[in-house]
């Protein structure tokens, strides 16, 4: 499956915070879990629409965390976001928190490994995209050979060897992707956000 590279880092446009398209509606249930989805799913459409919403996804992200700290979507997904936005500092300082909680996420490992990569560290890059690779390939045996987290896994895994420089592996995993144009480190943030959504794919990992 070839994977074409998201161009949504040329949209700086000014925007007013009358202009957010985010809009609040009436919460669907009292449930701290599904609230806190529904609001991450929130803060992926807003900042689909461009990097000019970033700071607002942000602030919903933020709201999901409070609501249910417990649930890492939302804190990978604001890694990833604040990536893309080049504000690294921040970014590490989100994972090495949520680390200490889920030290065994390959999505958390390979956004840790992109932002080593994008900070210049290329030796810490190299082992927690290998780490994040590996972890993947463990999960693929568990995983129905047509379903969509299997696609996603794969992909992933094909994005990653990119990364490190083996094509070959690449291409097996994700046939096309070398022939594709070199993206940017914010670019590759970007497709890899996007390759870990719909949340519905987390219910059916399990």
């Amino acid at each position: 499956m070839k994977l074409k590279y998201l161009i949504i880092l040329g949209l700086f446009a000014a925007c007013s915070p009358s202009n957010n398209p985010f809009q609040e509606t009436e919460p669907t249930t009292s449930d701290p879990h599904i609230r806190a989805s529904e609001l991450n799913d929130s803060a992926i459409d807003l900042f689909s629409k461009g990097n000019r919403f970033g700071e607002d996804a942000l602030l919903v992200f933020d709201r999901a965390i409070v609501l249910d700290s417990t649930y890492d979507k939302p804190q990978i997904n604001k890694i990833a976001v604040l990536m893309q936005l080049r504000r690294l500092e921040e970014a590490e300082k989100v994972a090495l928190e949520l680390s200490k909680i889920h030290s065994v996420d390959p999505n958390l490992l390979a956004l840790s490994g992109m932002l080593y990569r994008m900070q210049g560290d290329t030796a810490n890059a190299l082992i927690y995209l290998d780490m994040a690779v590996n972890m993947f390939k463990d999960q693929l045996n568990n995983l129905d050979s047509i379903g969509p987290v299997y696609t996603s896994h794969k992909n992933s895994i094909g994005l990653l060897y990119w990364l490190m420089g083996n094509t070959k592996a690449s291409e097996e995993f994700a046939p096309g992707m070398t022939s594709e144009e070199a993206p940017s480190d914010e670019m590759i943030a970007a497709q890899f956000w996007m390759s870990i959504q719909p949340d519905d794919l987390e219910s059916a990992d399990h």
